[in-house]
This record gives C-alpha cells, sequence and structure tokens, in this order.
C-alpha cells in the first residue's frame, strides 16, 4: 500500500503539467524569411527560418501572447501577436496563423 502511495504522489506532477501547443504560419506571398518568436509577457525567444513556400513552424510553446516578427530582405520586417492557448488552439493543440506582406 505504502508503495502504491508513493508512486501516486510521484506520478501526479506529470499529469499536472500545463499542455504545450505548437504554432505554424504561413507568409503570403510565399518566400525564404527569418522568423522570431518573442514571448509578450514572459521571457521567451526562438528562431527559425521559412521553407520557399513561407511556412514556419514552432513547437512545445506554453500558453500565452506571443510576438511573430518576420523579417524578408526585399520587404522589411512585420510584426503580429498571436495568442496561443485553449481558446486559439484546435484539438490537436496547434494554432494556425498567415501573415500578409503587402507589396
Amino acid at each position: 500500500m505504502f508503495a502504491f502511495l508513493v508512486a501516486a504522489l510521484l506520478a501526479a506532477p506529470a499529469f499536472a503539467a500545463e499542455p504545450l501547443y505548437d504554432l505554424a504560419g504561413q507568409l503570403v506571398p510565399g518566400e525564404r524569411a527569418a522568423v522570431t518568436l518573442f514571448g509578450a509577457a514572459s521571457p521567451f525567444e526562438a528562431t527559425t527560418l521559412s521553407d520557399s513556400s513561407g511556412r514556419f513552424h514552432f513547437r512545445k510553446l506554453p500558453a500565452g501572447a506571443y510576438i511573430v516578427a518576420v523579417y524578408q530582405p526585399r520587404r522589411g520586417e512585420a510584426r503580429q501577436t498571436a495568442e496561443v492557448g485553449p481558446g486559439t488552439a484546435d484539438s490537436h493543440r496547434r494554432v494556425s496563423l498567415v501573415l500578409h506582406f503587402k507589396d
């Protein structure tokens, strides 16, 4: 009985962990760009490159507000705020974002 209680107490934090989300985006028009994700309310920063079609992806993000900064050499920089969490994610905990650049 004691071993069961200890095992249950050790496993409890794993089930209480906050869920993580993915943020997937598409740049329009699609082309390669540097994409940086900043935490709007808490310290966080991650950078990736979009593919040649303008698609990018950030994985395992805690819920919260983020600023997506995109830099394309010929167009400059654009920023957009994205809310990641249960209110904006699909059933697979994915949030989709489309960023439009003006010509």
